[in-house]
């Protein structure tokens, strides 16, 4: 059986080599494809593309144990039981293998689908070494794909295949296939060209990201000690909206209890809604920056300390991290609805227009919000009765999230209201 102590599996860095070549042939044939058909009609690259995936790499491997660079190496793929695997099940390890390289490519794939996020290109880092560890620790040293199609990489170590029959190949029978030395020379220098390519791509990858968080990072300590440009345009509802700012971030920097500094940073970002709406009116060249400066003087008038810093730094990230427990996403919805730039007329006539305290402002948007999060309770409920105890996510991870919201709209009632409104 695959635990047979003749059989000597393929490791690590001999599979890694066969990739390589493989890659390199593949990646020769996609060009082709690419030039030849691509402009013409991308739906005929696409299924040749396709076509060409499936030979290659799924009847090739039931044909012959192998593709061109595993052959090479003198390896094999194999069931479980050391026999050749049938078309359905080498078929089936090419689809497992698709989630593989996705997991295994998963900090480029970061890097085009989200951007220069730091966080998650990190994450992405560890996720790529899942199929990585598996192998490793697996005592038939198998990766993601082969472990969930249930196959085996070997590596011919003797004269004679371990699998007899009329498809298999001796190793010197293998070695005459790759004629020897040219063959081999020139697929030395695409490894080493593509290993070099590779590990340059990804140094080069760790060298940008470092230096864009230290930038970054650097640029936001030195906010906190720069004066910014702003111009009120001596528009007394703008210079009553920064007052409120200031109020408010003074609270915010000395609030302890996740709801109050909940409660000042939307007022925060309602006042700086407000002033965002004035400096529209005065066509402001760049409204966006200008109210953001307003904010960021507000913020510096009162964190002008070591430790004043230290505590908006803190309550600042504390926010970050409860950003799915408030659902910011609701609540800059709300702010908008209220004080953006493009509410409804009759909305802001009602708030920013009216030189409504930011108290009040406040006070509308919790109606709202709290609505809001009733929905979503209910929702939750919903999702309950529909899952299953063992369903992902489960019974269990609803009827949680449906008991923090309740539990979040009876303090936020409480907390603003005289009298108690309950939630059933």
């Amino acid at each position: 059986m695959g635990n047979n102590k003749d059989v000597k599996y393929a490791g690590f860095g001999i599979r890694i080599l066969a990739f390589l070549i493989d890659g390199a042939i593949f990646g020769s044939i996609f060009y082709a494809l690419y030039i030849g058909f691509w402009k013409e009609n991308e739906y005929v690259f696409s299924i040749l593309l396709l076509l060409v995936l499936w030979i290659y790499f799924s009847y090739a491997i039931s044909k012959w144990k192998a593709t061109i660079g595993k052959k090479v190496l003198g390896l094999e793929v194999l069931d479980l039981k050391l026999k050749p695997l049938k078309l359905k099940q080498s078929t089936q390890r090419l689809i497992f293998s698709i989630l593989t390289y996705t997991i295994l490519f998963a900090p480029e794939l970061s890097i085009y689908l989200f951007g220069k996020n730091m966080m998650l290109w990190l994450i992405s880092i560890l996720f790529m070494f899942i199929p990585i560890v598996m192998m490793l620790k697996s005592q038939r040293k198998q990766i993601l794909h082969d472990y969930l199609a249930k196959t085996i990489v070997i590596n011919i170590n003797r004269e004679d295949s371990i699998v007899k029959g009329e498809n298999s190949y001796s190793l010197r029978e293998t070695k005459k296939i790759t004629t020897l030395g040219l063959i081999k020379g020139i697929i030395v220098v695409i490894i080493v060209g593509l290993t070099g390519y590779y590990a340059s791509a990804i140094l080069g990858t760790v060298f940008v990201f470092s230096k864009i968080y230290t930038d970054k990072e650097k640029n936001y300590n030195d906010s906190f000690y720069t004066v910014y440009d702003t111009n009120d345009y001596n528009d007394s509802r703008i210079i009553f909206y920064n007052r409120e700012l200031e109020v408010t971030s003074k609270e915010f920097i000395e609030s302890t209890e996740k709801d109050d500094i909940f409660e000042y940073d939307v007022k925060k970002d309602l006042a700086q809604g407000c002033i965002r709406y004035f400096l529209k009116e005065h066509n402001a060249t760049d409204k966006f920056s200008y109210a953001e400066g307003f904010r960021k003087n507000a913020r510096n008038k009162y964190a002008n300390t070591v430790e004043k810093i230290k505590k908006y730094k803190r309550n600042e990230r504390y926010m970050g991290m409860l950003f799915y427990y408030y659902d910011f996403n609701a609540v800059n919805h709300i702010e908008d609805e209220l004080v953006g730039i493009w509410a409804d007329k009759d909305v802001v006539s009602q708030t920013c227009r009216k030189k409504k305290s930011i108290n009040d402002i406040y006070k509308m948007f919790l109606g709202k919000y709290i609505e809001n999060r009733k929905d979503a309770l209910v929702g939750y409920d919903r999702d309950e009765l529909n899952a299953r105890e063992d369903g992902e996510p489960s019974k269990s991870y609803y009827q949680k999230e449906a008991n923090k919201t309740k539990e979040l709209i009876k303090r936020l009632i409480i907390k603003n209201t005289d009298n108690d409104q309950g939630v059933e």
